[in-house]
């Protein structure tokens, strides 16, 4: 959790939250679909270019953290993807701030 609390106006960036839902394809039959679950306002920060070269080929590489306000309308969840700017994201983890409880962390990974 950051050391210091963040500026409301670094919440910036528009991020999607998607879950996993049974749905249809364009023959009727069953299929795994995303549908957005809830949008909120974030602060986005990726992999510096040090912390890049040092997990490229690892299970590190393409790590993202999003800061969003601990208490949203509908809950996160770590089975939720994250859609943002046309590319997806699994959650990895969520980091509550249990001291202040304003903002929580959440770690995620680019996927294909």
């Amino acid at each position: 959790m950051p050391s210091k609390r963040p500026d409301i106006s670094e919440l910036n960036k528009r991020i999607t939250f998607l879950k996993q839902t049974q749905g249809k394809d364009s023959y009727g039959a069953p299929t795994m679909v995303y549908k957005e679950v809830t949008s909120c306002w974030a602060s986005v920060e990726s992999q510096q270019l040090k912390e890049f070269i040092t997990t490229y080929g690892t299970e590190l590489q393409n790590i993202i953290t999003f800061l969003i306000r601990s208490k949203q309308r509908v809950p996160i969840t770590d089975d939720m993807m994250i859609s943002f700017q046309g590319q997806k994201y699994k959650i990895v983890e969520i980091q509550p701030d249990l001291k202040r409880s304003m903002y929580d962390l959440i770690v995620a990974k680019a996927v294909s």
